[in-house]
């Protein structure tokens, strides 16, 4: 990325993992703990004005903070950047597809 990109004035974007319908996946780094990577989903902007895929997203990330599994990803947290907008901060998984 030309530009940094700071999300929540905490979270650097490394790179982007993926893309879906619903929005991109990214390697985040903690700005202070630099040693700390996240994987973060975000939806997209255009989705987040459907009340039903905006819950969708939400309910999305409650359901998999509930679930404590070796082959599940963790939630760490779920807010609303007023420039990146919706999130989900989750495990930075390292391996290949």
């Amino acid at each position: 990325m030309a530009d940094e990109v700071i999300v929540n004035r905490k979270y650097r974007i490394v790179r982007q993992i993926g893309v879906g319908g619903m929005g991109a996946v990214y390697e985040v780094e903690h700005v202070r703990l630099r040693h700390v990577r996240y994987a973060l989903k975000q939806l997209k902007r255009e989705l987040e004005r459907e009340k039903d895929l905006a819950d969708r997203f939400d309910k999305e990330a409650m359901r998999m903070s509930e679930l404590q599994h070796p082959n599940i990803v963790r939630v760490y947290d779920i807010d609303v950047d007023p420039d990146f907008g919706a999130f989900i901060l989750m495990d930075l998984i390292q391996r290949r597809t």
